[in-house]
């Protein structure tokens, strides 16, 4: 959401709308290049370490249920790292209708999904 929608009032729904839409279509982007470094036979890189692990936090918040994302294995991590953002994108596909409390969430996963295609989180 940008600065001069949120000066022209910009409604809060629509704001989840545009944000959980951004969200599909960066997470389906996201897989599809993670696919690519895989074929290239690349491997995290402590940013993408530390990315993952952000993105991961996110949406597990800290739940003591949730296995840990990282467990030491290079190539199992890196297809764990893959399976959150596959997971993400499956869900919101099926449920395109977020939650009000979720558009952070939304927001800041946008930011690190962009962050992440513009390359240095696989080496």
């Amino acid at each position: 959401m940008t600065a001069q929608q949120i000066t022209n009032g910009l409604g809060l729904r629509k704001a989840l709308a545009i944000e959980c839409a951004k969200l599909i279509d960066n997470t389906r982007k996201a897989s599809n290049y993670c696919y690519a470094m895989e074929r290239e036979y690349k491997m995290l890189s402590p940013k993408g370490y530390a990315g993952f692990q952000r993105i991961y936090n996110i949406w597990t918040d800290g739940r003591k249920e949730v296995p840990p994302l990282f467990i030491g294995d290079i190539i199992r991590d890196r297809d764990m790292a893959r399976g959150t953002i596959i997971s993400i994108w499956l869900y919101y596909s099926a449920y395109p209708e977020g939650e009000l409390r979720e558009l952070p969430m939304y927001l800041e996963t946008n930011l690190l999904l962009e962050e992440m295609m513009c390359g240095g989180w696989y080496a």
